[in-house]
């Protein structure tokens, strides 16, 4: 596995290396904050999040305002809301359709992440780069 010797190579790769991380949203408000604090705390920092709310009937984008509204990150995040309930995999589509990065990344909104997943995936695409 590769290893960066450095806070500098860390950032010569997330230059070009962004990644979109999706996130579909529905009903999932027990298990949010979790999941979006795991996000925002990642270590690796060139990324944009994009959540598609798939029409959720519980407080799941409440969760989701007041913890933008809280945190001082300042990670470029778009929300997006689907008029009905279409599933995860027209929420995925129509992420896909607004991504920017290089990457994407799909993550389930009840799922937590590792505090180095995405530098990790940058690390190991690099590595066969």
């Amino acid at each position: 596995m590769m290893h960066l010797s450095s806070n500098k190579e860390l950032k010569s790769y997330q230059v070009k290396n962004m990644i979109s991380v999706i996130v579909p949203i529905y009903n999932v408000s027990n298990y949010l904050l979790p999941c979006l604090t795991s996000l925002y705390k990642q270590s690796y920092k060139n990324f944009e999040i994009i959540f598609i709310n798939d029409n959720s009937t519980d407080d799941s984008i409440e969760v989701l305002n007041t913890f933008l509204q809280k945190t001082n990150q300042h990670i470029t995040h778009t929300v997006i809301s689907h008029p009905s309930n279409k599933g995860s995999g027209a929420a995925r589509n129509t992420g896909i359709n607004v991504a920017q990065g290089d990457f994407l990344f799909f993550l389930d909104s009840d799922d937590v992440l590792a505090y180095d997943a995405l530098e990790n995936l940058i690390k190991a695409q690099n590595l066969y780069d």
